[in-house]
């Protein structure tokens, strides 16, 4: 049981029980036979991994696209949250678990980037299917319109909530991989 993670987070005004435990999964995922490949952890339906470094948005792409999985797995992908529901299952079964706001503050990069229509108009797409985001988790303030070239990083000091920044800053990979069923 992972008692580091708070009984209600704030994610974007929004209230999330929790009810979480440190196996990285809830029992009903490993109760219907889904395992994760080497060094990721089960949150509800998917594997979850975090880099070992703070690298780029384009390394973290590279890195996370690198890891074969293993047989039945194939390759992981920065990780791409459509629904948020799924987001809030990470952060709270997962990386409050892992990496607690009290252990300092850590950042990672999400599969999101900066789209500009007619070099006004920003939005953010997952890279892997290119669909916009469609809720909002962003930080006050954010999106900053006069940032380009930006991706989106979630950091605990920020209570996980989205924040685009250049994709040259340096974050840790938050890589995501499809579970098999045993």
């Amino acid at each position: 049981m992972c008692f580091l993670v708070p009984a209600l987070l704030l994610v974007s005004g929004i209230s999330i029980a929790s009810s979480s435990n440190s196996s990285g999964g809830n029992h009903t995922d490993q109760d219907r036979g889904l395992k994760c490949p080497p060094y990721f952890t089960l949150v509800r339906s998917k594997c979850y991994h975090v880099g070992p470094h703070y690298i780029t948005w384009a390394e973290s792409v590279a890195y996370c696209r690198s890891i074969n999985c293993g047989y039945g797995y194939g390759y992981a992908k920065l990780a791409e949250f459509p629904c948020p529901d799924q987001l809030y299952a990470v952060i709270l079964e997962f990386l409050a678990c892992q990496y607690p706001p009290e252990k300092g503050d850590r950042c990672f990069w999400l599969g999101a980037e900066e789209h500009r229509y007619h070099d006004s108009y920003a939005s953010f797409r997952w890279i892997s299917t290119g669909t916009p985001i469609v809720y909002n988790s962003w930080a006050p303030g954010r999106p900053d319109t006069h940032l380009r070239n930006s991706a989106i990083e979630i950091c605990t000091i920020i209570m996980y909530n989205f924040y685009d920044i250049s994709k040259t800053y340096c974050r840790y990979p938050l890589c995501e991989a499809d579970p098999i069923y045993i």
